[in-house]
């Protein structure tokens, strides 16, 4: 777990972060577009979307970018495609800030890839 928070926080740091306004969607648990951008989540495989499972997937992510707070951080890759996270939370009074990356992985709906 602590593992995880150093890398969310050098992702944070390194990273321009923007909170999200405009249009929001999940176009897949794994693929968001922010205001015409789409962006991958970072490091995470989520089942197909002709799937319940990649369907639950995707009602989630799209729950979660409608959070009354939501900051995303991404990188643009050599290609052209972006990759990152976003830190949501019900409100600025909730005690506890989420990683969509994370709260996928721990609901069991997505899996890590790569290097962790």
């Amino acid at each position: 777990m602590m593992r995880i928070a150093l890398i969310l926080l050098t992702v944070l740091i390194a990273t321009p972060m923007a909170e999200a306004k405009g249009r929001r969607a999940a176009m897949s648990g794994d693929t968001i577009m922010l205001d015409g951008k789409i962006i991958k989540l970072k490091g995470l495989e989520c089942p197909p979307m002709d799937t319940e499972e990649g369907k639950e997937a995707q009602r989630l992510v799209q729950i979660m970018l409608h959070a009354r707070i939501l900051n995303c951080a991404w990188d643009t890759l050599p290609d052209g495609t972006r990759e990152g996270d976003c830190i949501y939370r019900a409100a600025s009074w909730s005690p506890k800030s989420r990683s969509m990356v994370v709260e996928l992985e721990s609901r069991n709906l997505c899996r890590k890839y790569g290097r962790t």
